[in-house]
């Protein structure tokens, strides 16, 4: 059996290495090493939610559902509570998708959570985004979601 070259990569890559040469001149590991380390600086730093003003509502949860498909969706919240100053609705189906911001308050701070991680009978406040089906209850996909209380 006779064995085949490879072709020769001679001259097609002349610009290799050149953005970070003394990265790549031994080795790639501390390339690797580097990126790795500033992805997970990244992930664990999480940003407290953005101002928001005014949630369009706040209540318990009264009813959860999980989405079962493997799309955006996440799942629906069925909240309820009473008329207040600062809030614009009583009652809001809402739906949930893997982009809305999900926090919960401890004592002074704000972390991140995860709609697993939502329960009925919790409290939380709900900013909403894009368009309300003016309903009852109304409609709408949420942006964040805080929970304030168990």
């Amino acid at each position: 059996m006779s064995r085949i070259s490879p072709p020769s990569l001679e001259g097609t890559n002349k610009n290799r290495g050149t953005i970070f040469p003394s990265l790549f001149r031994t080795s790639p590991l501390p390339a690797f090493t580097a990126i790795l380390l500033l992805l997970l600086l990244t992930a664990a730093c999480q940003a407290p939610p953005k101002q928001l003003g005014n949630p369009q509502i706040r209540g318990r949860i009264a009813g959860l559902s999980n989405s079962q498909s493997d799309s955006d969706l996440m799942g629906f919240l069925l909240i309820e509570g009473e008329p207040e100053e600062d809030t614009a609705y009583q009652r809001a189906l809402v739906t949930v998708h893997r982009q809305t911001a999900i926090y919960r308050r401890e004592g002074e701070k704000t972390v991140r959570t995860t709609f697993s991680r939502l329960e009925e009978g919790m409290t939380v406040e709900v900013w909403f985004s894009g368009p309300t089906a003016e309903s009852d209850p109304v409609q709408a996909a949420a942006d964040t979601i805080i929970v304030i209380s168990p």
